[in-house]
Parts: C-alpha cells; structure tokens; sequence
C-alpha cells in the first residue's frame, strides 16, 4: 500500500502531458512490441487461410441481406405494376377538379404509405404516370415538372425488367434532403391493352446499404457493393480515393468471381467477390495483409507468460492512471452534463495541483458565475416581462369600454331597456374579474365566467353573426389560472374567423384534464388560417424576433403563462385553411398564488 500511494503521489505531481507518456510506453508500446514481434515468427499461411474462409462465410452472410433487400425492391415493384387499383388509377385522366384531383391524390398517397409501412428497408416508392399522376408512399413533395421527359423514366419505360439507378444525391422524384439514393425502376403497362401507363420507383438510402455491410469484416476490413459497370454503390465505411480505384481495378481484372489477390501501393491485399442473385451487383470484401499479421500467435507457453506479465502491469498502472487521470476527467464529464441539463448545483472536487485540479478550479469558478449571472438576468426579465404585460393590460381594457359604451348608447337609441340592463350587468362582472384587486391568479371558474360575460358583450354588438358554445366540467373550475387567457384568443376568433366569413359561425369553448395538466381549446368556424401565416405565427410565438403577422395579444397570453408556469406549458393554433381555426392553451393543475406559482402544483 505504502508503494501504491508513493507512485501514485509520484504521477499525480507530473504534468499531465508526461504522465501520459508514461502510461503509454508502460502499458501500451511494450506489451505491444513484445508481442508483435513473437507474432510475426508465427504460422502466417495458417492464419490467412482462417481468415479467408471466416470472411466468405461473413461475406455469404452480408450477400444475404443485400439480396434480401433488392429482391424486396424487386417484388414492391412488380406487385404494384400489377396492382389493380394502380392501373385503374393510371388508366384514367387526372379529374379537372382540384378537389377531386386532391382526393385521388390522397387515396393513392394513403394506400402506397400503408403498403409502405411494412417495408422499413425501402425509403420509398412513387408511382409516376403517362396521364400526369403522381403518387408516393412518405410525404415529401414531388417534383412539379413533367418527370415523364426525364432520361430515367425513358430507360426504365424501354428497359425488360426491373432497371437500377445508380447512386444519386436526392431522389429523383421528391423533394428529398440530400440523401444520397440508388433506384429501381419497372414500367406500369396495362394488362388489358398491354399500353405503357407509367412506372414504378422505389428509392433505397446508401446509407441502408451501407448499415448492412458495416462491422461485416470488422474494425479493419471493407466491405463494397458494385454495380454491373464496377460502380461503387455502397461502402462499409469511408475509403481513400487511390485504395478505391486499386479495389474497383482489381475486381475488373480478376478471372475467378471468388477470391483474387494482388499488391498494390506496397500492401497486399485479398479481395473476395460475391455476384447477387437478383441484379447485375456484386459484393466485394477486403482483407488487408497486414491485418493477418495481428492475428496470428505464438506458442501457447510464451503467450500465457508474456500475457501475464502485460496484464499485470496493465492492472497495477491502471489504479494509478484512473485515480490521478480517468477518474477526475470522468468525474467532469459526468458534471458537465450534469450542468448541460440544467443544474448547477455541482462542484469538482481538486485532489492534485496539476493541470486537471487548475482545470476543475477554474470550472467551480464558471459555475458560479453562470448560477450569478442567470438568476440575475431571470429576475430582471420576468419583472421586466410583467410590467410589460399590466401596461398592456391596461391599454386593451378602456379601447374595449369605448365599443361596449358606443352599443349601450345604441340600446338607449331604440329603448331596448332589457337589453341595456343585461349588458351593463355584463360589463360590471367583465370588469369585477378584469381588475381582480389586482391579482394576476383566479380559479377557472372566475375565468369562465369572464369569458361568458366577453361574448354575451359582443353578442350584443354582432347579433346573429356567431353562437357560441363552453364545455367546462366542473371538477376543473376550483383550480387556479392566471386571468385573461382565453378572452384574447376569443376576440381573435371573432375579430380574424367569424367576422371575415360570409354568413354565421360558431365559437366553442372546451376544457379538460390531461395528465398532470388543464387543457383548453378555443375553436371557432371561420375563415381559418393559410399555412405559410400559420407557420409564420408558430414562428413568431417562439422566438423574440420582430414578427411579420400581428399576434401581439396572444404571444402575450403564451409568455404570461411561460413566465408563471415553465417552459412546458403555453399556446398553439390548428388551423385548416377556409375551416376553421383552434387555439389550445396548456396549463398545470395548479391551486397556489402567484408569487410561488412554480411550486404550487396540485
């Protein structure tokens, strides 16, 4: 013990670029050299031919699976040449209807993605038709252009069977994201009339390929798909530019479709070949000879000595190495992901003042200054943020008391006396709750019963221009909410759906439990929300930047909520353009104040 804590005290005052140096030329070069060099004295001929019968049986194993994936390729194809409701579909013209074009075009989406769905290796397939239609199994966009004029389509259209598309970036016909992509291709022709309708394309990722043959020949060897032109299709893993060219040569020139050999850039290599069943590919293994060399041995006595002798010497340094040098680096791993995921409240302890114990003190001092820094900026912006959101508040509630005002003066005009009484009574609850003695948080109910008295206030002024509908269960209403959530979203149903439409439409308020959480909807009939604004609002909803639509009111309701009540919870809108739009908020079942609303939860 006592010699075990000198040396360690011994390495733990080094450096820690000579401490490294160290343990490598104890534990790693000399051990290694040893028996490298015994190694190489050994049955070399033995070895290889181990090797290279292991490595064909691998390479039978890896032929398999590629033959597996293009004979499914193959039957997709020739299944859905066949496949009635794919002829049907091509037989006839594209309707001059959009929304009957639209439907078709679902249809056969849905079917081709359904019959997808079992098919994991095959990234997708698309049915590309002489009369303009085009149908695929994912959902990217297909191209819009005519793809019948393209040079592909005109092979696969003349070809006698299933045709391969060499390794391309981007599908041929979709939208894709720079994937690189081989293709099989049949033509569609009418088993009726024999009349060419179309093709079939099925996209298959390289990187599919590539994760069949990867680990084939382990962390050294190479594995390779050819084409019937010696194209490479797919690889193991990445190889240099001048190994490759030696590779593809080797194969052209070899005679025997098994094993050929050769030397090339002063390393032998050996090259297995394996055709495929079901196309012109081929699937190539490499073996460098260098690599036999590790793996032959010697003499069984020698090796258990020598082995010995490296294994406790690997035992005695690593307690050494792993308490001045693995232990401590781990140590700052496992805090700083700790710290990634949001606590702070760790520290490294410094057990030697070399480079790793300067390294853990200057962390401890960054910890600090961040938790400093962070609850300093929290404060200031959530104070900031909620006098930002009273001032607003306050701005939106007199501009509402003058419209109301204006319709009960209207009333007055045409003596509705009923009328003005219900709505003055209306405006008094509306404003009770509004002020709140200043309170931030009310229960649900309060909330309900704000909104209730928003829309009977405007259904005075809109008359027969809406209905509207709230489902609140009841064993909702005692929890608390911050106020003024869903009167906003309310108002931009009625001021940006219900008032742009032609004709009435209906409100519905909705609320219910989920989970942990409160959940509700605000959905209304109107004019709805086209997609490039919708994406535009969910855009502007979370992030700080100036936005390009106004959502001023409801990016204040999604903050007062995230500021009180964390990051999970807040807003979102649905909308289908010309349908309708909902508003869904998200809120914790939560029955505090609104001073220690993040610890209040029910």
């Amino acid at each position: 013990m006592y010699l075990t804590k000198l040396i360690r005290n011994y390495f733990g005052k080094m450096n820690l670029y000579k401490r490294l140096i160290m343990y490598f030329l104890l534990v790693c070069i000399i051990p290694t050299v040893i028996i490298g060099s015994i190694s190489i004295l050994l049955s070399i001929k033995a070895t290889r031919e181990s090797v290279i019968k292991f490595s064909l049986a691998t390479l039978d194993q890896v032929q398999i699976r590629v033959d597996s994936l293009v004979l499914e390729a193959n039957t997709v194809s020739l299944k859905m040449s066949n496949d009635t409701v794919v002829q049907e579909s091509l037989r006839r013209p594209l309707a001059p209807n959009l929304a009957e074009k639209y439907a078709m075009d679902l249809a056969m989406d849905t079917y081709l993605n359904f019959d997808s769905t079992y098919r994991k290796d095959l990234y997708a397939y698309y049915i590309i038709g002489e009369n303009g239609g085009k149908y695929k199994s994912n959902y990217f966009s297909v191209h819009p252009h005519d793809l019948t004029k393209e040079d592909w389509y005109q092979e696969i259209i003349q070809a006698d069977g299933p045709l391969w598309l060499g390794p391309h970036t981007d599908s041929l016909t979709a939208q894709t994201f720079g994937q690189n992509f081989v293709s099989q291709g049949l033509a569609i022709k009418d088993k009726a009339s024999n009349k060419m309708l179309g093709v079939v394309l099925i996209d298959i990722e390289v990187e599919s390929l590539s994760r069949m043959l990867s680990d084939s020949f382990g962390q050294t060897g190479h594995v390779l798909i050819l084409d019937e032109n010696n194209q490479v299709i797919s690889t193991s893993k990445s190889l240099p530019l001048n190994k490759l060219d030696t590779i593809v040569h080797t194969v052209q020139s070899s005679r025997t479709t098994e094993t050929s050999s050769l030397i090339a850039a002063n390393k032998h290599m050996i090259v297995l070949s394996k055709p495929l069943t079901h196309n012109n590919w081929k699937v190539i293994g490499i073996i460098e000879s260098k690599d036999l060399l590790r793996e032959s041995f010697i003499s069984i006595y020698l090796f258990i000595i020598i082995l010995f002798i490296v294994c406790f010497l690997a035992f005695f340094l690593s307690l050494i190495a792993n308490s001045t040098i693995a232990d401590p680096i781990k140590n700052m791993m496992s805090l700083m992901e700790t710290v990634e995921s949001g606590n702070l409240e760790v520290q490294m302890d410094i057990e030697y003042p070399d480079e790793i114990g300067q390294l853990s003190e200057s962390f401890n001092k960054m910890i600090m200054q961040i938790k400093n820094l962070m609850h300093k900026v929290y404060q200031e912006q959530t104070e900031l943020r909620k006098y930002e959101f009273k001032v607003l508040q306050s701005q939106i509630n007199p501009h509402f008391l003058y419209n109301t005002l204006d319709s009960i003066v209207w009333l007055a005009r045409m003596q509705q006396y009923e009328q003005i009484i219900k709505m003055v009574t209306a405006i008094t609850k509306f404003f009770r709750i509004s002020i709140s003695r200043g309170k931030d948080i009310i229960s649900i109910a309060e909330e309900i019963d704000h909104v209730g008295n928003y829309l009977m206030i405007q259904k005075f002024r809109y008359k027969d221009k809406f209905e509207y509908t709230i489902d609140i269960p009841s064993d909702i209403t005692e929890y608390k909410t911050l106020k003024l959530i869903l009167q906003p979203l309310v108002e931009n149903s009625i001021y940006h759906g219900i008032k742009m439409m032609k004709g009435s439409g209906h409100i519905f308020i909705r609320g219910y439990e989920k989970d942990e959480a409160i959940v509700f909807e605000v959905e209304d009939t109107g004019v709805g929300i086209p997609p490039e604004t919708l994406e535009a609002l969910h855009e502007a909803l979370y992030s700080n930047e100036q936005s390009r639509v106004p959502i001023y009111g409801i990016k204040n309701v999604h903050e007062r909520i995230q500021i009180f009540f964390g990051k999970d919870y807040g807003l979102h809108f649905e909308s289908f353009y010309g349908e309708g739009t909902k508003a869904v908020v998200k809120i914790p079942k939560y029955i505090g104040d609104d001073v220690n609303a993040k610890n209040s939860y029910h």
